[in-house]
């Protein structure tokens, strides 16, 4: 499991080259494509970075600017408790986090917490009220990450 240190300097990394990605593509010299806030991680203030035993859940939890009830938005999520369920997560809560970090990306302020006890199911039946999942990581797709996203997790 990364540490959240490693894991915010790969988010200060993705961030920066995925503005410079955006922004090749909307300039009339890259792709001339329309500016569409298609990301959070474009103007999102705050954003929670959870890592568990077996990945990790970047999570927006800020309102969209509109009437979310009618257009979609909050989702709520049923727990039943089983036997691979913690009895806190089946409640709704998560237990403290084994080690924190806040990070700054551009500006977008992360916080990334570390569960030494959950796996990503477990995590994701915990997670009661989501907005907006932006990123989902699990290790076997590190492939498919930028090359500079890659070097910043050897680091």
């Amino acid at each position: 499991m990364i540490s959240p240190s490693k894991a915010g300097r790969y988010l200060s990394t993705h961030v920066a080259q995925y503005r410079r990605q955006y922004e090749r593509m909307i300039s009339p010299e890259g792709g001339g494509y329309p500016a569409l806030p298609i990301s959070p991680y474009l103007d999102a203030g705050k954003m929670d970075c959870y890592l568990v035993q077996d990945g990790a859940v970047i999570l927006d939890s800020t309102p969209p600017p509109y009437d979310w009830p009618i257009l979609g938005g909050v989702a709520g999520m049923l727990i039943f408790p089983g036997p691979d369920i913690p009895s806190d997560v089946s409640q709704g809560q998560l237990t403290r986090p084994s080690s924190e970090k806040a990070v700054l990306a551009d500006d977008i302020e992360f916080r990334v917490q570390k569960y030494n006890d959950y796996t990503l199911s477990q995590l994701l039946s915990g997670l009661l009220l989501v907005i907006s999942v932006a990123f989902l990581w699990i290790p076997k797709c590190r492939p498919c990450l930028s090359s500079g996203a890659r070097r910043s997790l050897d680091e």
